[in-house]
């Protein structure tokens, strides 16, 4: 954390279920988990960003909550797919959700991503192929944005649970990295790196 390696985002006991949740299980979970952090990491470590991809539904009523926590940015990912659509094809998956009550509050929209793909050990085995099919799916998504700035999630709710899985995939993603950026043709100024959600916004 101290060396900015690592974001805590939203910091709540639990990622709200936004669909069925009553505002004060919402308000006491997001209490009880800033409260632990405060008491166990520190109150240099409050979280700023919002991080929701994994909701049964999305609510307004949580967005409001999270300005009224002071969290500026979001991350959504659970949206229908007629509304990814819409919003692929006007380059609007970066937007500002306006909602009737609130002001601004910046969220993004994230596509797909890749983490039911097994954990391979040795990157090399993903081969040529493989990087290609990588690259070419990231110069697509790129097509969807404003910004020369895409967000790829990797992992979900039940991933990097082991020292293995961590080194895993970061050894084989700088070896894909690598080979990408190596070949001229596909684009010379692609640039791919790992980043924290607060660099985001």
């Amino acid at each position: 954390l101290k060396s900015g390696k690592l974001e805590i985002l939203t910091g709540g006991w639990v990622m709200t279920d936004e669909a069925n949740s009553h505002y004060f299980g919402i308000i006491s979970q997001l209490i009880e988990g800033h409260e632990w952090l405060s008491n166990h990491i520190g109150e240099d470590y409050k979280p700023r960003n919002h991080w929701s991809i994994d909701p049964f539904g999305l609510s307004p009523t949580v967005s409001y909550f999270m300005k009224k926590s002071n969290f500026s940015n979001g991350v959504l990912q659970r949206v229908h797919y007629s509304v990814k659509k819409h919003l692929a094809g006007t380059k609007q998956l970066e937007f500002i959700w306006r909602q009737l009550w609130t002001e601004r509050q910046v969220s993004s929209v994230c596509l797909k991503d890749f983490s039911y793909i097994s954990v391979v050990a040795d990157g090399v085995r993903l081969g040529i192929s493989g990087a290609a099919l990588l690259y070419d799916q990231y110069r697509k998504k790129a097509q969807l944005f404003k910004t020369n700035v895409i967000l790829v999630p990797l992992g979900d709710d039940f991933r990097y649970d082991t020292p293995f899985e961590w080194e895993s995939q970061f050894t084989n993603y700088m070896k894909l990295f690598k080979y990408m950026n190596a070949q001229l043709p596909w684009n010379v100024n692609v640039r791919l790196q790992r980043f924290l959600p607060a660099l985001l916004f």
